[in-house]
């Protein structure tokens, strides 16, 4: 058997902006990537699994684990720029202007607008899906043993599993499994970076 193969990592030409406690992006645009540091109990045991997989099995990500969520900006009926996103609750919208965040940055990307309508019309299609608590299990086996675990139960997902799947409509392709991924890989495909 010859070396492993990965998926070949795809990103649009994009841009990103940082919005720090109490700011907000109030010109998202559809197809908008959301990066973010909630500072949640929660939000904070994913960014410390994150960071410890920066000093483990995938030093690539050391500079791009300040994030601990993901979400996707998409059109609103009033004008008001909405986020969907996953979370406990499962698949969620808000406006940005009453999403709470210690940070966040918003990603750009240099796409057509039919690419847009794409994103957005995968979006749609994950409304209704419920939180893939049974994600972690395989992305911690993963990070304790390199084995390239991934997977999920069913149709439920978490944040960047959701993301992964919307923003192939915009032409991003992550360098692994949509199972796989998390907020940190996001920020690193992106040039995010913060401490």
């Amino acid at each position: 058997m010859g070396a492993a193969h990965r998926f070949r990592l795809i990103v649009p030409p994009h841009s990103v902006r940082w919005f720090p406690e109490g700011e907000h992006c109030s010109d998202a645009q559809p197809g908008d990537l959301f990066i973010v540091r909630h500072g949640t109990a929660f939000a904070d045991a994913i960014a410390a699994g994150q960071r410890i997989l920066s000093r483990t099995t995938e030093r690539e990500l050391r500079g791009y684990t300040w994030g601990d969520h993901v979400a996707f900006s998409r059109p609103s009926p009033d004008g008001v720029p909405t986020l969907s996103e996953m979370g406990p609750h499962g698949y969620e919208r808000r406006p940005v202007a009453d999403y709470v965040a210690r940070l966040y940055a918003v990603v750009h990307f240099e796409v057509s607008d039919e690419l847009r309508s794409l994103a957005v019309a995968y979006d749609d299609a994950c409304s209704g899906v419920t939180y893939g608590w049974a994600e972690f299990l395989p992305l911690v086996l993963d990070g304790l043993t390199s084995a390239q675990f991934s997977g999920s139960w069913g149709d439920a997902i978490i944040c960047s599993t959701h993301l992964a799947i919307v923003l192939a409509g915009l032409g991003l392709f992550p360098d692994r499994p949509a199972t796989a991924v998390i907020p940190a890989h996001f920020a690193l495909w992106t040039g995010a970076g913060h401490e």
